[in-house]
């Protein structure tokens, strides 16, 4: 190979010289002339086995779908936050299930058991003899009431519930407002008359007797604002024979229906 030279001018009018490579063509081996050959194409589109094409239709379709995937994955996430928002208001307002954790409720509910409850029944109507309510863990601090003989009943403290974890309780309403409520031979009586208690848990057949009131008064009047609950398993239950009636506004809702377990569905 020989190199010539060539002059050119720089930006600053001197005179510039390039070695320029000058190709011996005899020197160039076969191997670096031989022109490539094309590479075979193979039909993959057309069925009639010509070679194949890009196909414009192909391109178009593969953002539409992109598109669709987004539209779907919109779609799901507004679907889901919306059946959480929806759940979310159903648990607040209307309606919350709770689990029977202990047998203060037997025969009526069993440990285990899962009840719906109703919060917007008592925002439509008031307490009701025999409704069967959840509640918020009452105050054991004491209180004091009016006996039926007119004279202040003072409810001392009652032992605490055990273990912290108790937030709600469920038991039957038996008396409201206004209304007198007593222990009589294990009988409770309200405004002076026998309740039809044949909910209460039985022994060998025969209706348990309610214990006595823990509190010197045995019949007492219900102060406004409050109710007085019971369990149906008098013999195995706190409720206001140790603790006194309870506020109205701490009931959560009226249970209305068992939903577990499955052989049990149905109202309560």
């Amino acid at each position: 190979m020989t190199a010539g030279r060539r002059e050119s001018w720089g930006t600053l009018g001197s005179a510039v010289s390039e070695e320029l490579p000058t190709l011996d063509e005899s020197s160039v081996t076969a191997s670096e002339a031989a022109p490539e050959q094309p590479a075979a194409v193979t039909a993959t589109d057309g069925q009639d086995g010509s070679e194949g094409t890009e196909d414009p239709a192909a391109g178009k379709r593969a953002p539409s779908r992109r598109a669709n995937r987004r539209r779907n994955t919109i779609e799901w996430i507004v679907v889901l936050a919306g059946a959480l928002v929806i759940a979310v208001v159903i648990k607040t307002f209307l309606f919350q299930a709770f689990y029977i954790p202990s047998d203060s409720m037997e025969p009526t509910l069993k440990v285990g058991d899962r009840v719906l409850v109703n919060k917007l029944s008592y925002h439509l109507h008031d307490v009701n003899d025999g409704d069967i309510v959840v509640f918020d863990r009452p105050s054991t601090a004491g209180q004091t009431v009016e006996g039926c003989d007119g004279n202040q009943v003072k409810i001392p403290e009652s032992p605490s519930f055990t273990g912290e974890e108790v937030k709600d309780l469920i038991k039957r309403v038996i008396a409201t407002e206004g209304q007198t409520v007593e222990q009589r031979g294990g009988q409770i009586y309200v405004n002076g008359k026998p309740t039809d208690e044949s909910y209460v848990h039985k022994t060998n057949g025969v209706t348990d007797k309610t214990p006595a009131f823990h509190f010197p008064a045995q019949c007492i009047k219900v102060p406004p604002g409050k109710v007085f609950v019971l369990g149906d398993n008098r013999q195995d239950s706190n409720a206001s024979n140790m603790f006194g009636p309870i506020p109205a506004s701490s009931i959560v809702g009226r249970a209305f229906v068992r939903v577990w377990p499955p052989g049990s569905i149905g109202g309560v």
